[in-house]
Order: structure tokens, then sequence, then C-alpha cells
């Protein structure tokens, strides 16, 4: 268990295995076809075997790992699945909080659940998110993101960004990338390049997402992903002086433009991140 072809981290973690479709990304799960390949073996069931099945005996994996790793979490899944209890997911967060070493990426498309959860959790712990789990949403179009990233900013976390794979469309991060809008005039400030910290209304401090992912649905079926969707992404993210990462095309490339883009979060816990 644990390795894994996904470029922007050294391992997964699958407490928890199988899912359901929720939104267009969905369509073409590649996580629904490995579990088909596995079906009868692995832990996933023989009669259905991309039925969301809870693994407890792999809570203590990430123990094993000495060396300080990018986890992602439930890449077979979604933690906040509805059949995930609150109670198993408690001490997948027990792991997270005792495994300050590592750096945890978790991923959903249920932000609505991950922010009742946390709230409840912070509530219960008298604590603050753990550091080292950084939350993102994966949002498909322009529609996904507008349900889904102002929900992922309302959560307290160290480091929160979004997904943008399979990339089914256009879309526009620029209200969530700049972070500073003036209430005067409506404007959007850039906290990297400009200076408002004197703005009489705004005074900067909304939430802003730090990190952007971008990539091609692949495997049979694949949707077309037009390469300026791709393009427009990552200008927006330069602008903002926010990390971009390109995962690949559907005929596997990497390249935009003639080159990779492999930017990652400065802010780590743990281990070298990038």
């Amino acid at each position: 268990m644990g390795a894994t072809r996904i470029e922007y981290t050294d391992v997964v973690w699958n407490p928890v295995t199988g899912c359901s479709p929720v939104s267009e990304g969905c369509q073409n799960c590649y996580a629904r076809r490995f579990a088909q390949r596995l079906r009868g073996r692995c832990g996933y069931p023989s009669d259905n075997p991309f039925r969301v099945t809870l693994h407890g005996a792999r809570w203590n994996e990430p123990f094993r790992w000495r060396k300080p790793r990018r986890v992602f979490v439930c890449s077979m899944s979604d933690l906040f699945h509805e059949d995930v209890p609150d109670g198993f997911i408690d001490d997948v967060m027990s792991t997270v909080s005792a495994c300050l070493q590592h750096t945890f990426l978790l991923l959903t498309k249920r932000p609505d659940r991950m922010a009742n959860y946390f709230e409840a959790w912070m509530f219960r712990k008298q604590r603050q998110i753990p550091p080292n789990l950084w939350l993102g949403v994966s949002v498909e179009n322009q529609r996904r993101a507008d349900e889904r990233i102002p929900i992922l900013l309302q959560i307290p976390a160290a480091m929160r960004f979004v997904s943008c794979e399979p990339l089914l469309g256009p879309i526009d991060l620029s209200d969530w990338l700049y972070c500073y809008v003036c209430h005067n005039t409506g404007e959007h400030y850039n906290p990297v390049f400009d200076d408002v910290e004197d703005c009489p209304v705004c005074g900067g401090g909304l939430p802003e997402l730090d990190w952007v992912i971008a990539g091609a649905e692949t495997g049979p079926g694949a949707r077309p992903c037009d390469p300026e969707w791709v393009r427009s992404l990552r200008d927006q993210c330069k602008a903002a002086g926010v990390p971009f990462f390109f995962k690949r095309w559907s005929n596997t490339s990497r390249l935009v433009d003639g080159r990779e883009w492999n930017e990652m979060p400065c802010r780590v816990s743990g281990g070298d991140a990038g």
C-alpha cells in the first residue's frame, strides 16, 4: 500500500475505498475503474467493488513511514461520503494529528460535510485543524467552483487548494485568488504585489486559495480539455502569485507551452514538499 502515480504526492493512504457519483467529474472515475480490476482482492468487495468500505486496519500506516512524506488521503474514495461515520473520520484525524512529520492532502467533492465536520471537531477537541493537513475541493467547471470553493474557504485550514481535474470547461478563480476586495469600488487587489494595508474599508484579510492543480481527463472515454482553459488557470495563478501544478493531458504529456508546471505551496508541515 502507498505507491502512487499522482505527481504532486509521495504516497496514498486509503482508510476508506469506494464512492458514488455527485457531479459531472465523476462520469469516468479512475478509482471506480481501478476497483473493478481489483474486485474481490486487496479489500475490494467481490459483489460491488466500489461500495464504500472502511479499512480500520489501515489507520496506522502513516506511522510506518519514517521519512516525511506528502500523503494523499483517500485517493480511492471521498472521506466525507455520507456512508463514512464521523467516528471513523475522527480516527483518521487522530493519525493525522499524531504524524506531524507528514503533510496530508485531503480532497473532496462534498465540502458541506467537510465544513460541518471540522466545525464540530474543533468544538469537541477545543483546538485548531492540524497544521499538517491541507484541505481541498475538486472543481471540474465554473458551476462546481462557485458551489464548492466558498465553502472550502470557510474552513480555517493551514492550506486550502483546488483540483481542477478533470477540467471540463473554463474556470475563473479570480474571486478566490485575489483576497483583498475594496467595498468602495469592488476592485480586487493582489495581496502579493499590491499594498492594500491602508484600504479604509476592507483592510485585507479575506480568505484565499493557496494552490491550484489542473489536469485533463484521462483513460477510456476521456472528454476533451481545451488548452486555453489550462493556460487561463496558469495565467490567473501567475498574476496572483499562487502556485500552479499541471498534472497531465489525456495523452499523458505534462507540457504546457513547452514546460512542466510543478509549483507547490511553500508553507509545509513535516518534510520537503516541493
